[in-house]
């Protein structure tokens, strides 16, 4: 900070000139009996390798928590995208569609979040780019098991992308364009208390596609594939206690195409055309009231809309329509300085309009539904209500000086869709034991449970009596610091999957398919390796493996077989290096 005093009215160039920066002139009008208040915003000209940056790190509730950071999502090979980023993390296997399989779980028992709201997809066209771009994202949480009680429902891990606070001061833009899409981010601040920001995503595939099929191809494009995204933050913070924040986003992917000759694809299939569109939008306010630093009250009310449509002419065809609401009340209370109450209220209410013409759908196990494509069924709910209501607590104790850390947590599901089991209840626990400096370990186990998916429960697909799917997670490992930027850890994990939903071939008393049950199993163990070097001396890498074996015994059976998903080795190394003025270079490899 610098001024100057008694300057005559006129125009004055400044320049400011500081080590380690590029230089900067301006000009400046002085006018007559006003002050002149001016903040320069100067571009460092090189990395200083001893440069100390200084990050408060969370507390700590689990035994596995990977936090990426803005910076942590610039890893070359990932296109700067936030899910292809957690992807290399240790626990994660990826299918070729783009789906995350954790720790040996469905793709569909891992959740994923945008600030801790429930999103249904999170890849353009199950894998192309993620559908929140990186300017937007402040952090990212990843957590392959052993969660803490704030989440729920799903039995595999949990993927939850913090949206960045928005600065009051600096105006900020950013362009990205790449070989598929173009983004913009744009930040302004209207007051010191309030800031906005709008960023934008639009694919250019659709303009790719045709320089590389053919005018004489089978398939001909009548509406080439297009991908766009948006989002729309506001922040508002009158005071230290009270912060409002404002967040709406979209996503909407479609594509069409004719077939001059279906049954080259599949003789079965007389349809002459196809289509394809998902699309979801998300309007969240959140209310933050913190009166002191004991006390901290978080509110967030957000309404969203899904849709989904496929179609294959008039031979198969799904339409899902989907208006939610979900509401998310948490409470942090520091009772005395080594204990910390957690407490709330996760609910999700929705209703549901779906349209079905097409075989039976596979499960888990099978290589595909019905492969008789002309047994198709219909199955058509209109304003069909499904809702989950969750209060839960949770509790951090730190005893013996902060060496031992000690987190039960208790968490109940209602659930409406489940005839058989309205009620579950997730008792859970972690422990972190402090050895010496540099050594920790750690270990968890914990409870969870997770739905059917809706077509399993439709009385035309699957089994409306079916109850909810359950896991016991169990990990435990340690951690070695040996430096402040250096750390190494490693977890053993074990999961034990009960009540699976699987396909059968017993009956009910009437003489009808029973179709699905709850008599599958499976369990699923490994270890996960996790070396991580933060930056040091313009170096930053980390080295990632998992050693993991998914197994499932179906309905009726005695054999054990692997799970579809499963990945035995999945080796991944990082690394990134600064150059200097501004510039960074690094790659990716990554081994299956």
């Amino acid at each position: 900070t610098f001024e100057f005093v008694d300057l005559a009215p006129g125009t004055w160039k400044v320049q400011t000139d500081l080590v380690g920066y590029y230089p900067a002139r301006d000009a400046e009008v002085v006018k007559p009996d006003e002050v002149a208040e001016v903040t320069y915003y100067i571009e460092k000209g090189a990395y200083n390798p001893y440069e100390v940056v200084v990050v408060a790190e969370k507390v700590i509730k689990e035994v596995n928590r990977r936090t990426l950071t803005r910076a942590d999502l610039r890893v070359p090979g990932t296109l700067g995208d936030p899910v292809a980023v957690v992807e290399n993390l240790p626990g994660v296997a990826r299918t070729q569609g783009g789906q995350i399989i954790v720790r040996g779980s469905g793709p569909q028992s891992t959740g994923v979040f945008i600030d801790g709201i429930e999103v249904p997809l999170i890849y353009h066209f199950g894998g192309l780019k993620s559908v929140i771009p990186a300017d937007v994202v402040d952090t990212v949480d990843f957590y392959p098991g052993n969660y803490g009680s704030y989440y729920g429902r799903f039995t595999g891990g949990v993927f939850d992308a913090h949206i960045r606070r928005l600065d009051g001061e600096q105006l900020h833009g950013s362009l990205d364009i790449s070989l598929l899409d173009t983004s913009l981010f744009l930040q302004i601040p209207v007051t010191k208390e309030f800031s906005v920001a709008v960023g934008g995503r639009r694919s250019y595939i659709d303009a790719l596609i045709p320089i590389f099929v053919p005018d004489d191809a089978d398939v001909n494009i009548t509406s080439l594939p297009v991908y766009y995204d948006y989002q729309v933050l506001a922040n508002w913070r009158p005071s230290e206690a009270h912060e409002v924040r404002a967040l709406f986003l979209g996503s909407d992917d479609s594509f069409k195409a004719l077939f001059d000759n279906p049954s080259d694809f599949d003789s079965q299939i007389q349809a002459t055309s196809f289509s394809f569109a998902t699309s979801f939008q998300r309007g969240i306010l959140e209310y933050r009231y913190a009166p002191s630093t004991t006390f901290r009250n978080q509110l967030k009310l957000a309404l969203g809309k899904d849709n989904a449509d496929f179609s294959l002419g008039d031979q198969f065809y799904f339409r899902l329509g989907v208006l939610g609401l979900q509401i998310r009340e948490n409470a942090d209370w520091t009772v005395t300085p080594w204990a910390t109450v957690t407490a709330g209220v996760d609910a999700i209410l929705q209703w549901a309009d779906v349209n079905v013409l097409a075989p039976a759908p596979p499960v888990e196990g099978q290589v595909g539904g019905n492969d008789d494509l002309n047994e198709t069924i219909y199955s058509a709910v209109n304003n069909a209500f499904f809702g989950v209501v969750a209060p839960y607590v949770e509790a951090k104790v730190d005893l013996f000086d902060e060496r031992l850390s000690l987190v039960p947590g208790l968490r109940m599901d209602y659930w409406s869709e489940v005839k058989s089991e309205h009620f579950t209840f997730d008792p859970r626990v972690v422990a972190r034991f402090k050895l010496a400096d540099h050594w920790v370990v750690k270990g968890g186990v914990g409870l969870v449970h997770e739905a059917p998916q809706p077509n399993q429960l439709n009385e035309d697909f699957g089994n409306p009596d079916l109850g909810v799917q359950r896991a016991v997670q169990y990990s435990v490992g340690g951690e070695w610091l040996p430096t402040d930027f250096i750390k190494v850890d490693l977890t053993f994990f074990y999961k034990d999957l009960q009540r699976l939903v699987s396909s059968t071939n017993a009956v009910n008393e009437d003489g009808t398919p029973l179709r699905l049950d709850n008599n599958g199993t499976g369990t699923v163990y490994g270890l996960e390796l996790f070396a991580e070097h933060k930056f040091n001396d313009n170096f930053r890498g980390w080295l990632s493996y998992t050693l993991s074996r998914a197994t499932r015994v179906d309905s009726g059976q005695t054999q054990e077989r692997l799970f579809d998903f499963d990945q035995t080795h999945i080796l991944t190394l990082a690394v990134v290096g600064r150059l200097g003025d501004g510039w960074e270079a690094g790659a990716t490899f990554r081994l299956v």
